[in-house]
């Protein structure tokens, strides 16, 4: 992700914790977490890659 170091700062702040996720046309609370391939929430039992929404920092 190229994100500025601000940005990475509130990111990483993040992880751990519950955050809003925007999918399937819905938004849901979920934990954020992270490994190698980058960041992730688990949605029905299965890992689901998410990226930062840069323009709020308060949704994925």
């Amino acid at each position: 992700m190229n994100l500025s170091q601000r940005h990475q700062s509130q990111v990483n702040a993040m992880i751990g914790k519950k955050v809003r996720v925007y999918v399937a046309g819905r938004f849901y609370d979920r934990v954020l977490r992270e490994d190698h391939t980058g960041l992730y929430v688990k949605f029905k039992g299965v890992n689901v890659n998410v990226k930062p929404d840069t323009n709020t920092l308060d949704a994925v």
